[in-house]
């Protein structure tokens, strides 16, 4: 067993950061193994209507070159800055395209959850939806290197912010 010294947010030159809102980034390891630590603490996700919609925030950007993705795990909680949401139960996950459009789910298209398959959140009250996937996801050059948390329902009443606080944890290497 090895242990991976704190690695900084440079991969061979090239810039990995965490983006949206009140989002911090821990790195360790290298190329080879690569583990990235994001904190979020109330970042905005989706504004919702009565009815089904689905959106999510970029929360990090892989480095430019060639990376595989091979876990990823979370823990995150959501809650409405109205009651409205509550006891709703959205589908939340991580996917390397931004979700959008009429959809409940976020199954319909793969890129929104192509990192981690939706999670049924339990309530909109920040209860906790802890989840874990080994995820084999190769992201060549030319492909998008942004990381979403997104998120659909069927929501319940209208709310200007539906927010996320939490961790994810992302296992990655880097093949450039």
């Amino acid at each position: 067993m090895s242990i991976l010294p704190p690695y900084g947010n440079l991969i061979n030159g090239m810039v990995a950061t965490p983006l949206a809102g009140t989002i911090t980034a821990i790195e360790w390891g290298g190329d080879n193994k690569h583990i990235t630590e994001l904190t979020i603490t109330s970042v905005p996700l989706i504004v919702t209507t009565n009815a089904s919609k689905g959106d999510g925030k970029p929360i990090y950007t892989l480095p430019a070159g060639k990376v595989i993705i091979k876990s990823a795990a979370m823990n995150i909680g959501i809650v409405g800055t109205a009651a409205l949401n509550v006891a709703d139960t959205p589908d939340l996950g991580l996917g390397t395209v931004v979700a959008s459009g009429a959809v409940s789910v976020l199954s319909g298209t793969a890129t929104f959850e192509n990192i981690m398959t939706g999670q049924t959140v339990g309530a909109c009250a920040n209860t906790k939806t802890v989840a874990a996937v080994d995820t084999i996801l190769s992201i060549p050059t030319a492909n998008a290197h942004t990381v979403y948390l997104n998120i659909a329902d069927g929501w319940a009443g209208i709310d200007a912010g539906m927010l996320a606080t939490g961790k994810i944890v992302l296992e990655w290497q880097y093949l450039d």
